[in-house]
């Protein structure tokens, strides 16, 4: 039985395996002919299409002064939680998949399935801890949101005895005028 080492493990070899590895997984799944990249990104856009607009909206609803600073932090807070969240499942995948190599790597019959099973093991893993996350969040977010439609906030003329009451504020200082 032949036995690797870990840079022949972690190093893709000229024949480009470390790109290829993706789609092979998923032919060995089968599910390589089951959806094909055009429809992935149909649904991926559609997906983004129904969250990305609601959300936005809702994180700046009533906000008539601030609605700027509220998408800019909207903007900044997924940006960065995108980099972390890709970040960390990252590294949890190339973890798991260094874990598995070396502890199988005597009984592995060859290089190429010990990479392919240590991949495939990453995957697992990776999409395990994605699926704890997503519903984490899921229970998170139903606790904090509230029940119901959003409430419309109607913003009266500055000085009318309607918007100051009605907001429960005192009428607004125009300073310059």
């Amino acid at each position: 039985m032949p036995t690797a080492t870990i840079d022949e493990l972690l190093v893709a070899d000229a024949t480009g395996t470390r790109d290829a590895m993706p789609t092979e997984v998923l032919h060995h799944l089968g599910l390589s002919r089951s959806v094909g990249h055009g429809e992935q990104l149909v649904i991926l856009g559609l997906g983004f299409g129904l969250i990305m607009a609601p959300s936005m909206s809702v994180a700046t609803v009533g906000l008539a002064t601030d609605a700027g600073i509220a998408s800019a932090m909207v903007n900044t807070t997924q940006q960065v939680g995108g980099s972390v969240g890709t970040s960390l499942l990252n590294t949890l995948g190339a973890s798991a998949i260094t874990a598995y190599a070396l502890a199988n790597r005597a009984t592995a019959t060859s290089v190429a399935t010990l990479k392919a099973q240590a991949t495939v093991h990453g995957y697992h893993v990776v999409f395990t801890y994605a699926a704890i996350f997503l519903v984490a969040g899921a229970v998170i977010a139903g606790l904090l949101l509230r029940r119901g439609a959003v409430a419309s906030l109607a913003i009266a003329a500055p000085g009318s005895e309607a918007g100051a009451e009605a907001a429960g504020q005192p009428d607004p200082v125009l300073v310059g005028v």
